[in-house]
């Protein structure tokens, strides 16, 4: 789970149990169902997401490594194949 790796190697705490939440859970007419129980966890979930996509993802100097590999990535594609790969 990328949130949890993303909290463990940022140090940023959560409080939601993802195991917890794959063991109470079951597909039910093509949605994914939990169990009542687990609506906090599931909040907690949500919440630690918003709170990595506010405070870290969405972060100026974030985004700049995101398009510095973007770049990278680009001027490395005619030399790599790396678009036609892709497809």
């Amino acid at each position: 789970d990328y949130l949890s790796r993303d909290c463990l190697y940022l140090g940023v705490k959560h409080s939601y149990d993802s195991s917890r939440l794959l063991n109470f859970s079951k597909v039910i007419n093509g949605n994914i169902c939990f169990h009542a129980k687990e609506a906090y966890n599931l909040y907690e979930l949500f919440h630690t997401r918003y709170t990595l996509h506010k405070q870290i993802y969405s972060h100026r100097v974030c985004q700049s490594v995101d398009y510095m590999i973007s770049d990278a990535l680009i001027a490395a594609d005619e030399e790599l194949g790396i678009a036609e790969s892709i497809d």
